[in-house]
């Protein structure tokens, strides 16, 4: 439905928790971060979103942690929509190490669109951004 996108993220020591491996939090700003630049890419940033009066709400997150990560490693986040519905898409997300290649987190997340109160159709004009014949 959706073109894939990857955001790379090398772990910073601030993101550790006492055990020494990244934070399960911080891997919700990884994914926002992540969903961020991939909207960056089609010219739909929240700011110039919010310039055409769209907003966006997260109203649902799962997350999946199936393995460690360190301070220092990359890691990749990549992602797609998977699903438009009439106010809100759906995304997937995975996490891998760049080194090994082993899957940290896998995700999905719910975006429901908003006039900055209520829900709102998704714009056709978004649609028509990210939608593949």
């Amino acid at each position: 439905m959706s073109e894939n996108y990857k955001v790379e993220f090398k772990v910073r020591s601030y993101e550790v928790d006492i055990y020494g491996h990244v934070n399960n939090a911080t891997y919700m700003n990884y994914l926002e971060q992540a969903r961020n630049e991939f909207l960056a890419l089609k010219e739909m940033s929240y700011k110039q979103l919010m310039a055409r009066g769209v907003f966006f709400a997260l109203v649902h997150t799962s997350i999946n942690y199936r393995a460690e990560s360190f301070v220092d490693e990359v890691l990749i986040v990549t992602g797609e929509i998977i699903h438009f519905g009439n106010t809100s898409i759906r995304l997937k997300h995975e996490i891998f190490n760049k080194e090994n290649g082993k899957l940290i987190v896998d995700a999905q997340a719910v975006i429901a669109f908003t006039d900055g109160k209520r829900p709102i159709p998704i714009p056709d004009f978004f649609k028509e951004a990210f939608e593949q014949d």
